[in-house]
């Protein structure tokens, strides 16, 4: 049985027809629809009040702390050859126990134009 959450109610306000056996089949449903979930006001947000696209790429680098620099240079160079452009590269961030070996860069890339 499905418990009656908050959320599971309002999903069931906006999509009364849609069959469905568990709640997250409903959310994605609702995600396809473009409507997302703001956990602080606890509601959903409808599509026509989301922002457009932000026409940028953003990737998330992460492997052992003494190869991320060069892997996220490498992926870097990958892009730029494919016609994107690096705007912006973060510092090397330490991971958390238990991935403490590891490390996080963040890139981030405009696409060529005509991406879309």
């Amino acid at each position: 049985m499905i418990r009656l959450t908050r959320k599971y109610r309002l999903a069931i306000e906006i999509a009364p027809n849609f069959s469905h056996s568990d709640r997250d089949s409903l959310y994605s449903h609702l995600v396809g629809m473009g409507y997302w979930w703001n956990g602080q006001a606890w509601a959903f947000v409808e599509p026509e009040d989301s922002h457009p696209p932000s026409g940028v790429i953003r990737i998330r680098v992460m492997t052992a702390s003494k190869l991320v620099a060069k892997v996220a240079t490498e992926l870097a160079e990958r892009f730029e050859l494919d016609g994107y452009t690096l705007s912006d590269t973060s510092r090397v961030y330490p991971c958390r126990p238990p991935n403490n070996n590891d490390g996080r860069v963040y890139l981030t890339f405009i696409p060529p134009e005509g991406w879309e």
